[in-house]
C-alpha cells in the first residue's frame, strides 16, 4: 500500500500501463488519478466507505457505480447524494481522455527492412457499465496493444524502408476507424491516433544516410553547374533588360517632362481666365453698390419731402384746429357764464319779492328800493353783456345795439352805477 491506494500486481511492458486501483476514500479520487502512480495510469477506482457515513459525494469527472447491499443499482452522477451506509461504489470510472502511447518494434517493411515505430492513441470511456464489466483497465490495454501492433505492421509492410519516413505524421483515419469498430461495444472510444516517431536500425539507417549523401552530392553538383549556367545567363538577360529599361526611363522622362509643360500651359490659362472673370466680378460688385445708394439716395429724398409735407400739413391743420377749440371754448363759456349771472339775478330777484310778499303791507315804504335794487343789478348785467365781444345784445329797439346801450348807461348812471367801471371802458 502506498499513500492512499494499493498497487495491483501488474506486469509492466513499455509505453501506458491501464489499471484498476482500490483507494481509501471518495475523496482522493483526483490526486490519485493525477499522479499516476509508479508510471501506472488509472482507469478505474475502488473506493472504500466509512460505516458512519450518510452521505457520499462523487468528484467530477468521474462516473460512480453504486451499489445496495453489495448490488448494482446504477450510476450516479457527480455532486453530493443521501447514502445510508449499505450504500456503497463499486467502481468509479473516470471520464477524461487518455493518452495510450505503445511503440511497435521489429516491424518489417515491404523490403524487409526492421523498423520501429511508436504510435499515440487517445480514447476515453463513453459507457461505465460495458467497460467495466465486459472489459477492464487490463484487457483494454491488452486489446489496444494487439490493435494497435496489428495495425502499424500491416502499414510498415506497404512501405519500402526509404519511404518510411513519410508514415510519420501521415492520415491514420483508416486505423482510427478499425479501433473503434473493435472498441464500441466495450463502451470506448478512440478520438486520434497519431504516428509520433519512425525509426530504422542503426545500420539500415547510416546505409541510407550515405546513400542520401552520395546522391545530395551529385544533387547539388548538378544543381551548381545548372545555377552557373543560369546564372550567365542571367547576366547577359540582366545587361539587355538594364538597358532596355534606360532608354524606357529616358522615354518616360521626356514624356513626363512634356506633360508637366502642358499641364503648367493649362494651369496659366486656367489662372487668367480666374483673373479675368473675378476682375469681371468685382467691377459688376462696384457698379450694382452705386446703382442700389443712387437708389438709395433718391428713395431717401422723397420719403424726407413726403415727411416735411405731411408734418407742415399736419401742423397748420392743428394750429387751425386749435384756434377754433379755444374760441368756442372760450364763447361757451362766456355763454355759460352770463347764463348763469342772469339766473341769480333772477333768483335774488324772486328772494327779494318773496321777502316783500312776506313783510306783506307792514313794509310799504320797501317797493322803491327794491325797484332801484332790481335797476341796478338789471343794468350791472346789461353792462357786462355789452362789454362781453362775442355775445349779441338784442331787445326793443331792434338790431340797434348802441341805443340799446345808451339807454342802459343812462339809465344806470342815473340810479349812481357805472355800468363799464369793470370792462375797461369798452362799449
Amino acid at each position: 500500500m502506498s499513500g492512499h491506494f494499493i498497487l495491483p500486481s501488474h506486469n509492466k511492458q513499455q509505453g501506458t500501463n491501464l489499471v484498476s486501483l482500490d483507494i481509501d476514500s471518495l475523496a482522493v479520487a483526483h490526486e490519485v488519478i493525477g499522479m499516476k502512480p509508479e508510471g501506472l495510469t488509472p482507469l478505474i477506482l475502488c473506493p472504500s466507505r466509512g460505516c458512519c457515513s450518510a452521505y457520499m459525494n462523487i468528484p467530477e469527472g468521474f462516473v460512480a457505480m453504486v451499489t445496495r447491499w453489495g448490488r448494482y443499482i446504477g450510476k450516479w452522477e457527480p455532486g453530493l447524494h443521501f447514502a445510508p451506509p449499505w450504500y456503497g461504489v463499486a467502481y468509479l470510472v473516470t471520464q477524461a481522455d487518455t493518452v495510450f502511447d505503445c511503440p511497435v518494434k521489429n516491424c518489417k517493411t515491404k523490403d524487409n527492412v526492421d523498423v520501429s515505430i511508436d504510435v499515440v492513441l487517445v480514447f476515453r470511456i463513453t459507457e461505465a457499465e460495458n467497460f467495466v464489466y465486459k472489459l477492464g483497465a487490463e484487457k483494454l490495454e491488452d486489446l489496444l496493444r494487439a490493435s494497435q501492433e496489428e495495425a502499424v505492421r500491416s502499414l510498415a509492410r506497404s512501405q519500402k524502408y526509404v519511404k518510411v519516413y513519410e508514415l510519420q505524421g501521415m492520415n491514420t483515419d483508416e486505423m482510427l476507424q478499425g479501433l473503434n469498430a473493435k472498441l464500441d461495444s466495450y463502451g470506448v472510444e478512440v478520438t486520434s491516433v497519431t504516428i509520433t516517431s519512425v525509426r530504422l536500425t542503426p545500420e539500415v539507417a547510416a546505409a541510407m544516410q550515405n546513400e542520401t549523401t552520395f546522391e545530395s552530392k551529385q544533387n547539388e553538383e548538378a544543381k551548381s553547374q545548372e545555377f552557373n549556367l543560369r546564372v550567365l545567363g542571367d547576366k547577359e538577360d540582366f545587361e539587355k533588360l538594364k538597358e532596355k529599361r534606360h532608354f524606357e526611363r529616358l522615354d518616360e522622362e521626356q514624356t513626363i517632362k512634356t506633360r508637366l509643360a502642358e499641364v503648367d500651359k493649362e494651369t496659366a490659362m486656367i489662372v487668367a481666365e480666374g483673373d479675368k472673370q473675378i476682375a469681371e466680378i468685382v467691377s459688376q460688385e462696384q457698379a450694382d453698390i452705386a446703382r442700389i445708394k443712387e437708389e438709395q439716395d433718391l428713395v431717401v429724398a422723397q420719403l424726407s419731402g413726403q415727411a416735411a409735407k405731411a408734418l407742415a400739413e399736419n401742423t397748420a391743420q392743428g394750429e387751425k384746429l386749435s384756434a377754433k377749440i379755444n374760441a368756442d371754448a372760450e364763447a361757451y363759456f362766456t355763454t355759460c357764464m352770463a347764463a348763469a349771472r342772469l339766473q341769480v339775478a333772477q333768483l335774488e330777484a324772486e328772494k327779494t319779492e318773496l321777502i316783500s310778499d312776506a313783510a306783506g303791507k307792514s313794509a310799504p315804504k320797501l317797493a322803491a328800493k327794491r325797484e332801484h335794487v332790481e335797476q341796478m343789478l338789471k343794468a350791472e348785467t346789461i353792462g357786462k353783456l355789452a362789454s362781453n365781444k362775442n355775445v349779441v345784445v338784442s331787445g326793443s329797439s331792434g338790431d340797434n345795439m348802441l341805443a340799446q346801450l345808451a339807454a342802459a348807461q343812462s339809465g344806470a348812471i342815473v340810479m349812481g352805477v357805472d355800468p363799464f367801471k369793470n370792462s375797461g371802458g369798452r362799449a
